[in-house]
């Protein structure tokens, strides 16, 4: 490795770390970390063994034992060095998490430099993909590891392709290179089992083989067949796990075309004005297809994708580039676009953390278009933007330091944030204040009438022996979505300790009707 690169490696190092540096001294945060880790009985466990467990079956409906197995170990850590502090210290997993995401833009800093030829545009590229301000929610939040580990895994794997590329044009009777190849699929494989929305690899592989090295179609989809077979296969898995059941609103096929065209147009916004970010923007479907903009946000993406292909063919050479981002960016949203519902589109369809992939695109557009230009112009305002992100992604990480930081924020830049409510009744659960959780119930229910929250309700109710008031809250939660099988088991219960024997009988076999 020659010193030059050595030097930008460790530049991308130093200023991602300084960027990133005061979310190690972060506490754990109500959304689901205390789910996923610090009161996770498996995963704060003495044994070693129950680290297996994650192996062996799906946990919290989703299969990512390789993230789980990470969160046991670091939650480990400190019993090595005390004999009575047996409390996961979140800034172990806060540090953990910066670590690997400067091992992630490492990854990309190589797959930029490979295909450009240009180490500083290279820089260039890698430093926008490190310090953007929506890198914040999948650095700061402990919960995200699977996002960045997936991401590791993701990008080594695309890296081992394009050295696999490079040598077969170097020497096409190389059989050795093959082994980078095989080394490509085995590295996506630790990928799907940290995070399976990962499934998008092989697309921004296959985008990079036939734009950048001009493959043929019919020859990439040849080496991409083992990685397509472990998508299909990691997508069956996850499906069966993931039961839509859970959801109160699935869109109808048509609106779904609006609804991703929305997120495109969102997230697009977002890359080039990244501010009032937030943890949930709110922006689930029920609310987003009543909106009269819908039909400007949701058909733009289809109104421009014409344009820029014809763009595209124009510019030559030149315009390669620019459909290759676009088509990464895109190619990366493609299982958070709606399409196929998912559980927390329910409460916004749009999370930062979704980029984290998708942003790759960028970098790349930004690196071909530095490449091997010596422009004074271009290069200045390119490390201006830079610096202005570097600064509002530092500020960013302020708001993720606490609980108290993260909800003020979260509700400053959306009032209409049911995960804030979520979050205070977790807090309030901590605290044993079983009232005060039911307040924060009913004022979520104001701005979304959800099924869950419905559900979370009649728990604390039935926890305080309410049972008439918590059947309620549970009726309720089945009217809003007849398919909650948990909420027909929960009725069965009430209905049992309140001697209404018929009605449980009747619930019972409601809930076999859903879940044999």
């Amino acid at each position: 490795m020659q010193t030059r690169t050595i030097v930008i490696l460790l530049c991308l190092s130093v200023i991602t770390g300084c960027v990133f540096i005061r979310l190690t001294t972060g506490e754990f945060l109500y959304a689901d970390d205390n789910a996923h880790v610090y009161r996770n009985t498996r995963v704060i466990s003495d044994r070693f063994s129950d680290i297996l467990t994650f192996w062996e079956n799906p946990y919290n409906g989703l299969y990512i034992p390789l993230t789980y197995t990470a969160w046991s170990l670091q939650a480990k850590i400190p019993r090595v060095f005390s004999n009575f502090s047996a409390k996961p210290d979140a800034r172990i997993f806060h540090s953990f998490n910066v670590l690997i995401h400067i091992i992630v833009v490492w990854l990309v800093f190589w797959i930029l430099f490979l295909i450009s030829k240009d180490d500083i545009a290279a820089f260039a590229g890698a430093l926008l993909f490190a310090i953007h301000p929506v890198q914040v929610e999948s650095v700061a939040w402990i919960s995200e590891l699977k996002g960045l580990l997936g991401g590791l895994f993701s990008f080594l794997s695309i890296l081992l392709y394009v050295i696999y590329l490079q040598t077969e044009q170097i020497n096409n009777s190389l059989k050795s290179n093959r082994i980078y190849l095989l080394a490509a699929i085995c590295v996506f494989l630790l990928a799907l089992i940290s995070k399976p929305s990962t499934i998008v690899t092989p697309l921004i592989a296959f985008v990079i083989a036939v734009s950048r090295y001009h493959r043929s179609v019919r020859q990439t989809v040849k080496e991409m067949l083992p990685w397509l077979a472990m998508t299909i296969l990691i997508m069956y898995y996850t499906s069966s796990m993931q039961s839509d059941t859970m959801i109160d609103f699935i869109p109808p096929l048509g609106s779904r075309f609006l609804i991703a065209g929305d997120n495109v147009s969102f997230y697009v916004y977002k890359v080039f004005f990244p501010v009032n970010l937030t943890f949930d923007y709110g922006r689930y479907p029920q609310y987003v297809l009543g909106q009269p903009w819908i039909w400007i946000t949701g058909l733009l993406p289809y109104i421009a994708l014409p344009l820029l292909l014809i763009a595209w063919k124009r510019l030559g050479r030149q315009g390669n580039w620019v459909i290759s981002a676009i088509a990464i960016f895109i190619f990366g949203l493609i299982p958070v676009l709606g399409f196929k519902p998912f559980f927390y589109q329910s409460i916004s369809g749009q999370a930062d953390r979704y980029l984290y992939l998708s942003l790759f695109g960028p970098a790349l557009a930004l690196t071909c278009f530095l490449a091997g230009k010596r422009n004074i112009f271009a290069w200045g305002m390119t490390g201006l933007v830079l610096l202005i992100m570097m600064g509002m992604t530092y500020h960013q990480t302020g708001f993720w330091l606490t609980n108290r930081l993260f909800l003020e924020h979260m509700h400053a830049v959306n009032p209409r944030s049911t995960s804030y409510y979520s979050c205070l009744v977790q807090q309030a659960f901590e605290e044993n204040d079983f009232s005060q959780a039911a307040v924060y119930c009913e004022q979520s229910l104001k701005i979304q009438n959800s099924s869950g929250i419905r559900c979370l309700l009649g728990a604390i109710l039935m926890r305080q022996g309410k049972y008439k008031e918590s059947i309620v809250e549970y009726s309720e939660a089945v009217h809003i979505n007849p398919r909650l099988g948990l909420a027909y088991e929960q009725l069965a219960k009430l209905y049992t300790l309140t001697h209404n024997y018929p009605k449980a009988c009747k619930s019972v076999e409601q809930a076999l009707g859903l879940n044999p």
